[in-house]
């Protein structure tokens, strides 16, 4: 039951890039799909670019995406070891008929969109100010189920002290830059509206901070946000001093910051 099969690839994230891409099958209807590359990629475009080949696994069913995980590394300049990037993704094939009717998107106006995304702006700011002030247990509550059933609260409280506390110092700036939002897209664990709050802060200790944290909205007149997912990462005064600055545009970008 589990053979390792393996597949060759290209996928498109904003430009072209060959990838190893194997999957091994957990049960009948379960797979986890491991894909393979020598350069960091974005966890949200990976997972868009991974859907056409769920599809093939699943052979006929409606591929639902579960759990994943992901190493990654890569230098912070040129001539240091090279970079990798694994990816792991667990895939469900379903019935076709029973999943294809959530996938119809939900009727939503310009206002009641603009209102969203502002509810979201203000939420993403609360729940960043909850961690970097210590109000943790609050922070826990706003995350969806399926994030609390991979981490539970002492695990995640020490992750994120860790983190937030001595690491990064006084929050200096924030700026929630982009928010986008996804009308029910089809290979999303849960029917309703997906928005991604893009942002960038600057700390005492890290002058880049970025990342974004996804929120779902099971329809459009619900008032239960909850966090689907979320991915940082920092660059320390130390880091910065050792990056050209030729390749720091680069740098950004696999962190999730903006263009400059």
């Amino acid at each position: 039951m589990h053979k390792l099969s393996k597949m060759f690839i290209l996928l498109y994230c904003g430009y072209s890039f060959a990838a190893t891409l194997s999957y091994e099958q957990l049960s009948t209807n379960t797979f986890q799909l491991i894909l393979e590359n020598d350069v960091p990629l974005e966890i949200r475009e990976v997972q868009s670019s991974l859907y056409s080949s769920a599809v093939q696994i699943c052979k006929g069913k409606k591929p639902l995406f579960g759990k994943y995980s992901f190493e990654s590394s890569e230098p912070i300049s040129k001539g240091d070891e090279s970079s990798s990037f694994t990816f792991r993704q667990e895939i469900n094939c379903t019935d076709e008929v029973a999943v294809a009717a959530t996938s119809k998107k939900l009727e939503i106006s310009k206002n009641q969109e603009d209102a969203i995304k502002a509810t979201i702006s203000t939420m993403t700011e609360q729940y960043l100010s909850d961690k970097e002030t210590g109000e943790l247990k609050k922070a826990y509550e706003i995350l969806g189920s399926g994030m609390k059933s991979l981490i539970d609260f002492p695990a995640w409280k020490r992750k994120e002290s860790d983190y937030f506390g001595d690491n990064l110092g006084k929050l200096l700036s924030r700026d929630i830059w982009r928010i986008t939002l996804y009308n029910n897209p089809p290979n999303s664990p849960k029917s309703g509206l997906y928005i991604a709050a893009d942002y960038e802060n600057k700390y005492e200790k890290s002058p880049i901070h970025c990342g974004y944290v996804m929120w779902h909205l099971p329809t459009k007149k619900s008032k239960e946000y909850s966090v689907m997912r979320e991915e940082y990462g920092n660059i320390t005064e130390k880091m910065l001093e050792a990056i050209p600055k030729e390749d720091l545009q680069n740098v950004r970008k696999r962190i999730g910051c903006r263009a400059i």
